[in-house]
């Protein structure tokens, strides 16, 4: 398989000063222990720096390539306990003296499929999304069924609101955090909303909450699990982006647009990654923007 033609992932910086977008790939080789072939995207989109988003794209690949419930093909339970392995890791760091972690967070969109079986496996925090475009040999792109794998993740979401609100937090509005499940952001998570001592530091102290009682989390970092059976008979676009893409295009345009090029254009994986990114930051004031495509005929990379 040759990675460079399979899939293809592109950045674009947008308006923003800097990128705090990152990505990860993983191929059947990474995964040899199991004895079963593997493909895992991953991208992190970091908020307030790039602190985490780095962080967690160099630990959770690791994290799920070494989970005994990868072994056992328990591929949700290897995506959720990767998820809570990263944010110990986080916590412990932090409690070493890494004070960002408190203020830094970011989403995660991972894919993790089976190519013996396959079994495609989605997890999500936050507004980094994956979206599958499906269809038949025969049919043509206008045909092709469009599902967003991912959930978004807003306190503006009721059930969300109401998560908030049982843990003991308050939603303010006016801050530019518009997410409810992230990696990191720690003054948000338990133990700090209820630390009220042992600071390494003063910004250590103001990451802690001490204005209420007994808290849970506010900002939750279980993900949003999805997970699809490919079909032999069918062709498949599989698109991760960060909402940079998400946020100037819809479900719709994205993979039809990415459909288009690869199956009747012939652009190539690397080719449709750049026109998405390209597109998505025309506009003035753009985020940063991240595309993975991958396509499939069947559990087969092309």
């Amino acid at each position: 398989m040759n990675s460079s033609e399979v899939l293809m992932i592109k950045q674009a910086q947008g308006s923003r000063p800097t990128q705090e977008d990152r990505f990860s790939l993983s191929f059947p080789g990474d995964f040899a222990a199991t004895n079963k072939d593997f493909v895992l995207f991953l991208i992190c989109d970091g908020h307030c720096s790039e602190k985490v988003a780095e962080h967690a794209n160099e630990h959770l690949p690791r994290l799920i390539v070494q989970s005994p419930a990868l072994r056992d093909e328990e591929y949700e339970k290897a995506i959720i306990l990767a998820m809570q392995e990263e944010e110990d890791l986080l916590l412990k760091e932090y409690n070493a003296g890494q004070d960002e972690y408190a203020f830094s967070g970011t989403t995660v969109a991972i894919s993790l499929v089976d190519l013996t079986s396959g079994l495609l496996t989605t997890g999500n925090l936050g507004d980094s999304h994956v979206v599958l475009g499906e269809a038949d040999e025969l049919s043509d792109v206008e045909q092709m069924q469009i599902t967003r794998l991912s959930k978004g993740h807003s306190p503006a979401d009721p059930s969300e609101e109401k998560r908030i609100a049982q843990a003991g937090g308050i939603i303010n509005w006016r801050r530019s955090l518009n997410m409810s499940r992230t990696l990191g952001d720690l003054q948000y998570k338990t133990p700090l909303n209820n630390r009220d001592s042992a600071y390494l530091s003063i910004s250590q102290e103001r990451a802690a909450d001490k204005n209420y009682k007994k808290k849970e989390d506010f900002l939750s970092s279980d993900p949003a699990i999805s997970q699809v059976r490919l079909d032999p008979t069918r062709r498949y676009t599989l698109l991760l982006t960060s909402d940079g893409v998400t946020d100037t295009l819809d479900d719709s345009a994205i993979a039809g647009r990415a459909a288009t090029l690869f199956w009747e254009s012939a652009k190539g994986a690397k080719g449709v990654a750049d026109e998405i990114t390209k597109e998505s930051t025309m506009q003035p004031r753009s985020d940063n923007a991240t595309c993975v495509a991958a396509f499939f005929k069947g559990s087969k990379c092309l």
